[in-house]
């Protein structure tokens, strides 16, 4: 079960792709960045908003971040698989 405030965009419509540990590290790049930023990498006024934003949208800039933190949390909150850290794993010895 999911609140639809925060989830992956494959969480929302599984067109994107199947659910897997991308979709993890997708959620870690969400807590980092509400976390350092104080708000939603995703705006929307209501869910029906917020759900459209989070699929066709991307994430605010964290501009505040140094570039290394702000690299990597864009890279967890890519929408593209492919362009993620392959593991939770690697996000850590990121993070070191």
């Amino acid at each position: 079960m999911h609140s639809s405030w925060w989830v992956a965009p494959e969480q929302l419509f599984p067109v994107f792709r199947s659910t897997g540990p991308h979709t993890d590290i997708f959620g870690i790049g969400g807590i980092l960045f509400v976390l350092l930023m104080g708000h939603l990498p995703v705006d929307g006024h209501d869910q029906p908003e917020f759900i459209a934003r989070t699929l066709s949208a991307g994430p605010a800039e964290c501009i505040d971040l140094a570039g290394g933190l702000r690299g990597l949390i864009e890279q967890c909150l890519c929408k593209d698989a492919c362009n993620q850290p392959p593991s939770a794993r690697k996000v850590r010895q990121q993070l070191a």
